[in-house]
């Protein structure tokens, strides 16, 4: 679903005035859903800690149906898109801040790059049909068909929490923590970091769909050419994190030189999106693309993961959230302009190269 939601919000802006109207109505979806979620995130952090991730996973969940049934129900329209994104602000943080949570809080440091290729093979392999299984509906019967069944999937994809352990919640979230920890200078690199991942997570996962949307012209190529890619690549992920605790137990500084090193290939990688405009060019670079990322961002989130593991996980996980929407933020605002421009990709894509870079002092979390 994730794959086809920013196209859906594309060509809604492009039936108002064209690529660059619906490019930016993703900006403003973007915008809203992020500026929400910095206005929210350290509340809806205390009533996670007073509900529970086992009933904040289900709530996000439920409202990720209604995120879903919207456009299922009424279409194509601008205002639906305002309501996803202002209801994406809520699900997101009771969902996400949870699960990152248990992540760290039930993980093991000398077994995290496993649990973490174990994780993402499960998640890779159960949706590699998804694209190309949703191309098609979105062929045969229209997005409206396609949210349905989207909201109907992740209604049965709720049940799992109910049978989740109880956790302990030890961190105290607030503004006057949260303004602390920032201008502590032990967490600039962290700031640094988190700026980068909300760069490069937003340029991936919305602009990137989009841009080969634009060349391929077809749902179904789409979907086809995301799941061939995820069945070539999936493996991949598993030995990365093997390869990645092998480094890690060494004690030196392997895992972060390695990490630099693939992080430097997939920032130049990120930046060459913009040479290619065939169907054939964009299936092999993010072929490419994804048979090399996973030795660098399994690297990236267990060091993410690692700072959880202190004692304050839900705090570490709501500063972050903060600090990622206001970054996104103030890259739609960058991007607004860029979009006018007649190399927009071209500072799409580089901007997206900058942004793997502002990632690499993560290392000093190993």
């Amino acid at each position: 679903m994730g794959l086809f939601t920013p196209i859906f919000i594309f060509l809604i802006g492009q039936g108002e005035g064209g690529v660059v109207e619906g490019l930016r109505l993703v900006l403003i979806y973007l915008f809203l859903q992020r500026l929400g979620i910095f206005i929210l995130v350290l509340g809806v952090s205390k009533v996670v800690a007073k509900l529970g991730f086992r009933i904040s996973l289900l709530l996000g969940s439920v409202l990720l149906v209604f995120y879903y049934l919207i456009p299922g129900v009424w279409g194509e329209q601008i205002w639906v898109v305002y309501l996803m994104a202002s209801i994406s602000a809520v699900a997101i943080p009771f969902y996400w801040l949870s699960r990152h949570s248990i992540l760290s809080m039930d993980g093991k440091r000398r077994k995290r790059g496993a649990e973490i290729g174990l994780l993402t093979l499960i998640d890779k392999g159960s949706a590699m049909l998804s694209p190309v299984v949703g191309g098609v509906i979105l062929g045969l019967f229209g997005f409206k068909v396609l949210f349905i069944v989207g909201a109907v999937i992740v209604l049965f994809s709720s049940v799992p929490p109910f049978f989740m352990d109880h956790h302990v919640k030890e961190s105290e979230v607030g503004v006057k923590d949260f303004w602390s920890w920032v201008k502590d200078r032990k967490n600039r690199y962290r700031v640094l970091g988190f700026v980068g991942d909300g760069w490069e997570g937003i340029v991936s996962a919305y602009l990137w769909p989009v841009y080969i949307f634009l060349i391929v012209g077809s749902f179904q190529i789409l979907g086809g050419m995301t799941s061939a890619v995820l069945l070539f690549s999936s493996l991949m992920v598993f030995l990365a994190g093997r390869v990645f605790d092998k480094d890690r137990a060494k004690g030196g500084m392997e895992d972060e030189k390695k990490y630099w090193f693939v992080g430097s290939i997939l920032a130049v990688l990120r930046v060459l999106r913009g040479a290619f405009g065939t169907l054939g060019g964009v299936f092999g670079l993010d072929l490419v693309t994804k048979l090399v990322s996973p030795y660098y961002w399994v690297p990236f989130a267990s060091y993410i993961y690692s700072m959880g593991e202190k004692g304050k996980a839900l705090s570490i996980y709501a500063y972050r959230s903060v600090i990622y929407s206001l970054g996104v933020m103030i890259l739609t605002g960058i991007l607004w302009w860029v979009m006018g421009q007649p190399w927009r990709w071209w500072g799409v894509f580089g901007i997206n190269g900058v942004a793997v870079l502002l990632t690499f002092p993560m290392a000093r979390e190993s």
